[in-house]
């Protein structure tokens, strides 16, 4: 993909690109690591756990290497 293409993307469970969003999430999350105590949850975070919200909810992102990402989970009102 050319750099100035962005392009949104919603993963499955096996994309093999869950691993770059753990890395940009825990990236985006690492300022905070030394100003939380108890530490941040995110940290715990595994491909696995990506995976699962891909197969309960959505993950999208966008870039290649992803630049963004969100999780979304279906609620019931």
């Amino acid at each position: 993909m050319p750099k100035h293409e962005k392009k949104f993307i919603r993963h499955q469970a096996s994309d093999p690109e869950l691993v770059n969003i753990l890395n940009l999430i825990l990236e985006c999350f690492a300022y905070m690591a030394d100003r939380i105590d108890p530490p941040s949850s995110i940290y715990q975070n595994t491909v696995a756990d990506l995976a699962a919200q891909c197969a309960s909810g959505e993950v999208w992102s966008i870039g290649s290497p992803p630049m963004a990402c969100v999780c979304l989970t279906p609620q019931r009102h």
